[in-house]
C-alpha cells in the first residue's frame, strides 16, 4: 500500500504486529505514534487485532520546533523506533500488486502498480524523512502548579492546518483543565487510549477550515491464518467511519 497524498500518521489503541516498509521491518504495539511518509510502500501484518486512528496529512507531518521549552520539550526524538533495513527474497509470484491511495480521479481513489520483484525488498538507504515508531510512554508530562498551560505545550507533530497533541496524566497538584469550553478557531477530535479517566489521550486540532482528513477512521485488523503456499500471507481491514 502507499498513501500518494501525503503523509499518514496512526496511533495504535490497541493490538500489536509488524509494518513491513522500503525503510525496514517495523514493530508496532499498544500506544505507538506510526508515521509513515508519503509515498512510502508498506504492508501491515498483524500479531493480533489491531485497532488503529489514522490521520493523513495534505501535505508532511513536522515535529515542531522545542521553542521556549528548549531542552525540556516533552518529545524526545530520539526515543523513536527507526527501521534497520532487511532485504525480503522473493516468494515465487510472478508479480506483486502495491495499491495506491490517492484523491480520486474520475471517481476512482486506488491505482494498482504491478512489480516483477518484492516491492520492500531492500538492503540500505540515507536521508532523514523515515518511518518510524514513537510510543506514548516515552511522552514527557508538562504540568504547571499555578496556571492552566497552552495546549501547545503538549505538541506532538502539526502539519498545515492540524496539531497533533499529547495529553498526559498530571500528578496530584499539578494545575487541572479549566472547565468545559467551546473552541472557537478549531475543531478538536479526541480520542481516549485508557479507559480511566485518567488514562492518555490524543488530540487533533484543525486550524483552519481549509485542512481535509481523509482518513479520520477506527480501523480494524484481524490477521488471518496463512494459506498455502510458501510465505503466502493475507488480512482483511473492517472500517467503521464517523465524525
Amino acid at each position: 500500500m502507499r498513501y500518494v497524498d501525503g503523509d499518514l500518521l496512526s496511533f495504535v489503541h490497541k493490538g500489536s504486529g509488524l509494518l513491513e516498509t522500503e525503510f525496514g521491518p517495523l514493530r508496532y504495539r499498544q500506544g505507538d505514534w506510526v508515521y509513515i511518509p508519503k509515498a512510502c510502500t508498506w504492508r501491515q501484518v498483524p500479531d493480533e487485532e489491531s485497532t488503529l486512528l489514522m490521520i493523513q496529512a495534505t501535505d508532511e507531518f513536522r515535529v515542531p520546533p522545542p521553542g521556549y521549552m528548549g531542552r525540556h520539550f516533552p518529545f524526545d526524538p530520539s526515543q523513536a523506533t527507526i527501521p534497520e533495513p532487511a532485504p525480503i527474497d522473493d516468494d515465487g509470484r510472478d508479480e506483486y500488486e502495491v495499491q495506491l491511495v490517492h484523491s480520486p480521479i474520475d471517481g476512482v481513489g486506488t491505482t494498482s502498480l504491478l512489480y516483477q520483484h518484492h516491492p520492500l525488498d531492500v538492503e540500505g538507504w540515507r536521508g532523514d524523512n523515515f518511518a518510524f515508531t514513537f510510543n506514548i510512554d516515552d511522552y514527557n508530562v508538562v504540568t504547571s502548579n499555578s496556571v492552566h498551560l497552552p495546549p501547545t505545550v503538549h505538541l506532538f507533530m502539526e502539519a498545515t492546518g492540524v496539531y497533533v497533541m499529547n495529553f498526559l496524566p498530571k500528578p496530584p497538584r499539578a494545575c487541572l483543565a479549566p472547565n468545559a469550553h467551546p473552541g472557537i478557531t478549531a475543531t478538536s477530535t479526541t480520542t481516549r487510549l485508557r479507559s480511566s479517566t485518567a488514562g492518555r489521550y490524543t488530540a487533533s486540532r484543525c486550524r483552519r477550515a481549509s485542512f481535509r482528513m481523509r482518513h479520520k477512521a477506527f480501523t480494524t485488523v484481524r490477521p488471518k491464518r496463512r494459506e498455502s503456499g510458501r510465505g503466502a500471507s493475507s488480512m482483511s481491514t473492517t472500517r467503521s467511519t464517523g465524525r
